[in-house]
């Protein structure tokens, strides 16, 4: 004879079970979606090569110089008899007589800090962006194809708000 409380003890066992083995393989599956979702933003932040560096600092120190000599004056004004000194504005007076200081001092920054940083390109960025965003998408179908298994066994889960809907509205067929 069956012994009821048994089978019924192992099937609430084996669905526990079945419950546990969801819920971990949906966390281990979550943690790399934000693993990967970090790492993209990481490779944002990434710096930019030298030599880009650079060009933006001479950009930046030529451009503070033609604001800088426009507000300076000139040895014609000096010169005027109705000369009146005007307000100083010291960043400008320094800017405008020492940009090739000021370059060359940014420029040397700029070379201390890539002796301890790597810059990419901006091909190189779209690349890694590229390939994290591709197995980011791998993932987010892994965590689809899981919460369709388990709704299919019953066991109801919530989606992430920020799921990505390609993996959300994807087809069976093309989930793992």
């Amino acid at each position: 004879m069956i012994n009821v409380k048994k089978v019924i003890s192992e099937i609430s066992e084996n669905s526990r079970l079945a419950s546990k083995q969801v819920s971990d393989g949906l966390a281990e599956v979550r943690d790399l979606v934000r693993d990967l979702k970090r790492e993209r933003k990481s490779i944002n932040t990434l710096p930019v090569l030298k030599e880009e560096a650079k060009a933006r600092a001479e950009a930046f120190v030529v451009s503070l110089t033609e604001q800088s000599k426009y507000h300076c004056p000139s040895p014609l004004d000096f010169a005027r008899n109705d000369y009146r000194q005007s307000r100083v504005n010291v960043t400008m007076l320094v800017s405008a007589f020492l940009a090739d200081n000021i370059l060359a001092a940014m420029q040397k920054n700029i070379d201390t800090f890539y002796e301890t940083s790597r810059g990419v390109g901006d091909d190189e960025r779209q690349q890694l962006i590229r390939d994290v965003d591709r197995r980011l998408l791998d993932a987010e179908l892994a965590e689809e194809s899981i919460i369709r298994s388990a709704e299919t066994s019953g066991f109801p889960i919530f989606r992430r708000r920020d799921a990505d809907p390609r993996a959300v509205l994807a087809h069976d067929e093309v989930l793992p």
